[in-house]
């Protein structure tokens, strides 16, 4: 803080005196009040910039999140489309082995 100067009355009989230390006084008290509305603002501004960065992580994690589903999305179809795939193949290598042994594709039709 502030040092505020003070009065004395041993020199009390002039006016000045006394208006100068008023005045004085009053500066420093201005300041000090300024300097409080400076730390003030110093430290919304810090709060600010803290809340600011929060939400663009949250933003950030969405994102992530969200890029993590459609991988798993993608992976799911994948998987799908290669289990397709798989009993297309099953087919064709049974109707293969079929067309060579044709007496296993009539025992294996009865079942």
């Amino acid at each position: 803080m502030r040092e505020i100067p003070k009065y004395d009355q041993s020199t009390s009989s002039s006016y000045k005196n006394y208006e100068e230390v008023t005045g004085q006084c009053l500066k420093v008290y201005i300041q000090t009040v300024l300097d409080v509305k400076k730390e003030k603002m110093k430290r919304y501004k810090q709060k600010e910039r803290v809340r600011i960065e929060t939400e663009k992580e949250k933003e950030k994690e969405k994102e992530r999140e969200k890029e993590e589903e459609e991988r798993e999305k993608k992976l799911k179809t994948r998987k799908k489309k290669n289990q397709k795939e798989m009993e297309k193949d099953k087919e064709k290598e049974m109707d293969n082995y079929y067309l060579k042994y044709p007496e296993y594709a009539i025992i294996h039709f009865r079942k």
